[in-house]
Order: structure tokens, then sequence, then C-alpha cells
């Protein structure tokens, strides 16, 4: 069994700066921490790939990230002939409340040298450490709902923790997500989350408006 988080979280809605107000940040606090603390006992995230129609395919990466997953995704995408990205591959889908932070990171590099296109579909969501896989493509295509924050160890704010979120702001800030953003993830802690605003959403690199091309009919970009 995979874990998976509500993926509506719109049982208060956040207010204009995108977060939410003190008592829902108390209650999603919790049913985050509840949820990565139980990734231990589950599976990891469940990475799979989708044939649409002949030579065309999507990769979906669905639960918590979790210690494995960067060599399960790269299995995924490879070409078992070929040894290289399979060329059907025309988008990774994502709906994730984050997880382990150097998987995402990986799993994001492997994005963005691949030059995969992500989509995140409505009532699904990108959260913490999946921002990393978000951040990284190319081309985005969102839907759902963007949540990020600082790092934590084992849901403690430790000096290796602010260390790993420092060298998320890093990696963020080399693929161009603009600095309020990022600004915002590095000051929002761990028990905490932010969610984007629209207008932060179509700040980031590579953002294309919903409906501007229907996201099954991308074609593979030339690799």
């Amino acid at each position: 069994m995979y874990v998976t988080i509500p993926t509506t979280m719109g049982l208060v809605p956040p207010n204009d700066t995108g977060y939410y107000p003190a008592m829902a940040r108390a209650f999603l606090a919790l049913v985050l921490g509840t949820f990565m603390a139980m990734a231990s006992s589950a599976r990891a995230a469940s990475i799979s790939i989708e044939e649409i129609v002949p030579d065309l395919a999507l990769v979906h990466v669905q639960g918590v990230i979790e210690p494995g997953d960067a060599a399960r995704f790269t299995r995924t995408i490879m070409d078992p002939v070929t040894r290289r990205v399979r060329t059907d591959i025309a988008s990774v889908v994502l709906n994730s409340p984050g997880g382990v932070v150097s998987e995402g990171n990986i799993i994001g590099a492997e994005i963005k040298i691949a030059r995969l296109p992500v989509f995140v579909p409505r009532d699904a969501i990108c959260a913490s450490a999946c921002f990393m896989l978000l951040a990284s493509a190319p081309v985005k295509e969102i839907r759902g709902s963007v949540g990020i924050h600082g790092a934590s160890a084992n849901g403690v704010e430790t000096a290796e923790a602010m260390a790993e979120t420092v060298g998320m702001a890093r990696i963020l800030a080399a693929r161009g997500v603009p600095q309020s953003v990022i600004g915002r993830m590095v000051t929002t802690p761990a028990s905490e989350i932010v969610w984007l605003t629209s207008e932060e959403i179509a700040s980031l690199p590579g953002y294309r408006a919903p409906g501007a091309q229907p996201w099954k009919s991308y074609r593979p970009p030339p690799r």
C-alpha cells in the first residue's frame, strides 16, 4: 500500500497570502506529519508508466517519496534496449505530498536532464520535496495545488535540516525559481506549509497555462 495525502486540501481555504489560518495550519501540519510518519511502514511512491497510445506514454509519481524512489524513477524512464531515456514519454504526472529531499533532488535532476514536462492534475498536490521535481521541468502545467516549506529531520528542525533547506534554495535558484517563492519556502517552518498563489505558480519558469494544450496530446520533446 502506498500513502497519499487527501488532495483537495480544501477544508479551510487559504487567505490572500496563500497561508492557511492558524487553526487550519495546525491541522494541515498534523495531517502531513501523520502521513509522512506512516511512510516508513508504507510502500514508497508509486512510479509507473501509462501507455496512452502507441509511442506516447506518461510517467506517474504518486505518494510519499522514499529512499529508493530515485533509482526506481530512473529504471522507469529508461529504455532497457537502448539504455537511454524512453523517447515516448510525454509528461511526468505528479501527485505527492513530498518525502525525502535527497531523493526528490535526484529525480528532479533526472527530469531536468531528460527535459521531461510535468503535469499536476486538478485535485492533486505537489508539496514539499515534490516541488524539486516540479521546479526542474522545462515545461509545467499545473491545475492542482503546490505547497512549499523548509526541510526537517524526522519532523525536527535541526542544523542539518537547515543546511538541507539552504541546499534546496540554491538548487531552486539555479533552476530559475523566483526569489520571492524561494524566500517563502526558506521562511516557512517544516511544521507548516504555504500554498503558492496562482500568480506565484504562473511565475515559475516554464509554466504553461492550463488548457493551452491538452496534456494528453503532448508530444515527447526532442532528446
